[in-house]
This record gives C-alpha cells, sequence and structure tokens, in this order.
C-alpha cells in the first residue's frame, strides 16, 4: 500500500468551558495517539475532576471573557506554535465559552492554524433566550473560526429517551466527528488526501457541511442520498463550493463503486464545486462502504 511521506500533523484539541469539559471527558478515555489534549476553563466540578497534563484554569474574580484569556495569552501561543490543526470544544449557548473560543480562533488564524469549532445548538426545552444566545455566538464564530461544525440537538431527542442519554449521545458524536476529520489527513490511502487539502476546503469557511456514512456494498446507491439527508448537523446542504470525501472500503473495492460514489457526490454539491477525493483500503470493510465528506 502507498505510504505517505510528509512531515507530521500536530493535531490538539482543546475543550473551553464546562460543556466542552464534559466532551473532553470522553476523549481521555480513547486511545488518541500524537493528539494534544488541553482544557481552558474556570475551576468547578467538571473542569476540577479532567486528568490532563495541560489545563489553563482561567481567573473567576473576572468577569470578563476576553480579559481572562488575555491573561493566559502567551500559554495559548506556545501550545498553537506546535499545532497545525485545533478544534476547540464549547458551548454555542454559553456566554463565556463561545467569546473565549472566538478569542482562542483569532489568535490560530493569527498563528496560521487550522481552527475548527464543535459544538451543538441547545435543545427546544432550554428556553428562546440560550436560542437567541446560540445564533448571536454562532455568527460570532463564522468569522473568527475556520470550519464550524454545529450538531443540532433536537435531532437527538426522541421519546423514551431521557435527557442524559441524549446529551451523551451529542457528546458521542462529537468525539466521532473528531476521529473522522483527523483519519482523513493521517490514514495512507491507494488515494490520498492531505493537511493541504482540508486546509484550502475548509479554511475561514466558516459553517461548514461534514457527514460519514455506511452502507452495504450492495446499497451504493443510496449513498448519495443519505450523505446529504441523514446528517445531525444544522448546517444543510444546497451547494458546496468546495468539497474533499474520502472512500473506505475493502481491498476488492471496485473502480466502477468508486466512480458511482464520485458521481452521486459531484452532482449534489454542483457544477462549480472544487472536489478533492480520496480511497482508502480498509480490510474489515470488505462487505460495506464508509464515505466521509467535509465541504464548504
Amino acid at each position: 500500500m502507498p505510504k505517505k511521506i510528509e512531515t507530521p500533523i500536530n493535531i490538539t484539541i482543546m475543550s473551553v468551558g464546562g460543556r466542552g469539559a464534559n466532551v473532553m471527558e470522553r476523549l481521555t478515555h480513547i486511545a488518541l495517539p500524537n493528539i494534544r489534549l488541553v482544557a481552558v476553563g474556570t475551576k468547578g466540578k467538571t473542569f476540577d475532576a479532567l486528568v490532563l497534563k495541560e489545563k489553563i484554569e482561567l481567573p473567576v474574580s473576572k468577569e470578563d471573557a476576553r480579559e481572562k484569556i488575555t491573561e493566559h495569552q502567551g500559554e495559548i501561543q506556545s501550545i498553537l506554535e506546535k499545532t497545525d490543526i485545533l478544534f476547540l470544544l464549547g458551548n454555542s449557548s454559553g456566554a463565556e465559552s463561545a467569546v473565549l473560543c472566538d478569542e482562542i480562533a483569532k489568535q490560530a488564524r493569527a498563528q496560521n492554524v487550522l481552527s475548527f469549532f464543535i459544538g451543538a445548538t441547545p435543545f427546544a426545552f432550554e428556553g428562546k433566550v440560550k436560542q437567541t444566545l446560540s445564533e448571536k455566538n454562532l455568527a460570532m464564530l463564522n468569522a473568527s473560526v475556520d470550519g464550524v461544525l454545529t450538531i443540532e440537538s433536537e435531532k437527538f431527542f426522541a421519546s423514551n429517551t431521557t435527557a442524559q442519554d441524549s446529551l451523551t449521545k451529542v457528546d458521542q458524536t462529537i468525539v466521532g466527528m473528531i476521529g473522522a476529520i483527523v483519519d482523513l489527513v493521517k490514514e495512507c490511502g491507494l488515494v490520498n488526501v492531505d493537511f493541504a487539502d482540508l486546509k484550502s476546503t475548509v479554511e475561514n469557511a466558516g459553517a461548514v457541511f461534514f457527514n460519514s456514512i455506511s452502507v452495504p456494498r450492495t446499497d451504493i446507491e443510496t449513498i448519495g442520498k443519505r450523505l446529504f439527508s441523514e446528517t445531525c448537523l444544522r448546517q444543510s446542504v444546497q451547494q458546496l463550493q468546495k468539497a474533499l470525501y474520502v472512500i473506505y472500503g475493502g481491498a476488492d473495492l471496485l473502480m466502477e463503486e468508486v466512480s458511482a460514489i464520485g458521481k452521486m457526490i459531484a452532482d449534489a454539491a454542483g457544477d462549480d464545486a472544487r472536489i478533492i477525493f480520496g480511497v482508502t483500503d480498509e480490510k474489515r470493510r470488505s462487505d460495506e462502504v464508509r464515505v466521509v465528506l467535509i465541504g464548504a
């Protein structure tokens, strides 16, 4: 199998505030080789419970979030100097969390670091005040973060499902999303995509579309529709200006199967879309195909 010959990609996942810390707690139980984990927040039950080597504790005494993070600008800058891709885990409806993410993202852009914000919208039962604040915060983050991935929490609400189960599913989805994006540029494949491809697709995009779909090889003709309709994201697809996708299949994946999937994505993306694709051999996927797509 072809090997990538490249400089290692430095990835940092940074939780910001209590909601981000909840997701980070799940990440600490997963093997994430060569990925740096950093928590930013004020002293509290969730933040204190995180077992991480790197934690930036913000002063409780200051009320202004931007002033809080300014005191630790040197630490943030030092982290970003050794980072190529930054994932910010925050709360879209949190007054402080979103502002902190905005400040960190601006610093990341100044240091030429590709940034993602991953968060979830509030549930309807959390009230209109939080929903309005979430809209305001996301508009702010769309301007400062390269790629904003906003999970629609209501899509995880189902009858006879506890609030805890719904929140757990949201957190698990965020963890899976990070893993899939990392794999896009770290996995070796028959046709590779790399960090430069991801950066050219997402840089300065704001809200981006993402999905990961697996289907049996006998159902490949459904993957195009499912890829664009079965998404947990708030961002829907009209037409994409840029798209990057990777097909994961077994060693016996046929070229006509690759072509069929590519045509479905190209038709959905639009005639003017710039499309980059990759193909990766995963032996355990001999009977199924997975497609991961990100675009803007």
